[in-house]
């Protein structure tokens, strides 16, 4: 029998060490707390991802751990499991929420968590990942799928979300807004005897100083090639609508230096104005188009409202 205990007595240290040596060894952070939210277990994955050692977090409030703003919801969410029924245990798997290390640095964590009692006593064990180079990749590719990679500008997509929002609210508001379309004049040139990366620098040139011209309120995009689409919220008057784009023509007809050469451009841009011309995006942007052709075939680096396409074809020999 004294055999057997102390086989047994064995067998339970050599688990226990086990146990202990996959605590200490997991990637994970473990975590455990009491009823009062005081922390018991802190293993080392848990002391790298927060930045605190084992000796200065124990018997602390894990709320320690946990960003000020948003402290009252955890006690909150912790007084709600202890309040709640002695038959329902606690399960909770891949929560994301933020933590706060010893630096003061907020970062996600994706969160699992789970309950025990012992000795009439209940425990949180809780398991954290630290997800920063998860969220981070998650938000490039959520840009990459909105936004213009050579420019950063907004692309078609997101271009047509902004318009139709800007609609919405012109509509309420009752305000005029304007669509123009710009297409670059002389581009397909530089391209050719510059070569394509002359061509990128070019529209990343562009695209600074379009932005410039702008104001926070307007929206410029690039939405292919050398086509570039803008949104000018409550617009005014057509006259104003015309001075952004002199000024874009302006701006963008000044000498440019690329790989060490002098390049010259410019810009035809066609106007469309809600309500006057068109109340529907696709409408909009067409009809914009349709007058920037009408002012490149009209001499380029000028622009054109759809009014003129319609006069335009009115003037033709019948």
């Amino acid at each position: 029998m004294i055999m057997n205990l102390k086989q047994t007595k064995g067998e339970l240290e050599k688990s226990q060490g086990q146990l202990q040596a996959v605590i200490h060894n997991v990637m994970d952070g473990i975590i455990t707390i009491n009823e009062s939210g005081e922390i018991l277990g802190f293993n080392p994955a848990a002391e790298q991802i927060f930045g605190y050692t084992q000796q200065e977090v124990l018997g602390k409030s894990a709320r320690m751990l946990i960003p000020e703003a948003e402290r009252n919801e955890y006690e909150a969410s912790l007084s709600q499991h202890l309040h709640s029924s002695r038959d329902k245990t606690i399960s909770l798997r891949g929560f994301e929420v933020m933590a706060i290390r010893n630096n003061g640095e907020q970062f996600p964590v994706e969160l699992s968590a789970s309950e025990m009692t012992l000795g009439g006593l209940r425990y949180f064990i809780g398991i954290v990942r630290d997800i920063t180079e998860r969220k981070l990749a998650e938000q490039k590719i959520a840009h990459l799928a909105h936004y213009d990679y050579l420019t950063d500008l907004p692309n078609r997509a997101l271009f047509l979300d902004y318009l139709a929002h800007s609609l919405q609210l012109a509509k309420r508001n009752k305000c005029k807004l304007a669509v123009m379309f710009l297409d670059l004049d002389g581009f397909k040139q530089v391209n050719d005897t510059l070569g394509h990366d002359a061509g990128d620098l070019l529209l990343q040139a562009v695209s600074r100083v379009l932005k410039e011209i702008i104001r926070a309120s307007d929206t410029v995009a690039r939405v292919g090639g050398d086509e570039f689409t803008f949104i000018l919220n409550e617009v005014g008057s057509d006259e104003n609508a015309a001075l952004i784009a002199n000024k874009i023509i302006v701006a963008l007809s000044q000498p440019l230096e690329l790989k060490g050469q002098t390049c010259q451009i410019g810009a035809s841009i066609g106007i469309a104005l809600y309500p006057d011309d068109a109340q529907e995006t696709d409408m909009l942007i067409k009809q914009a188009d349709e007058a920037m052709y009408l002012a490149k075939t009209s001499g380029k680096n000028n622009y054109k409202f759809y009014r003129d396409v319609s006069g335009a074809q009115t003037d033709k020999p019948k």
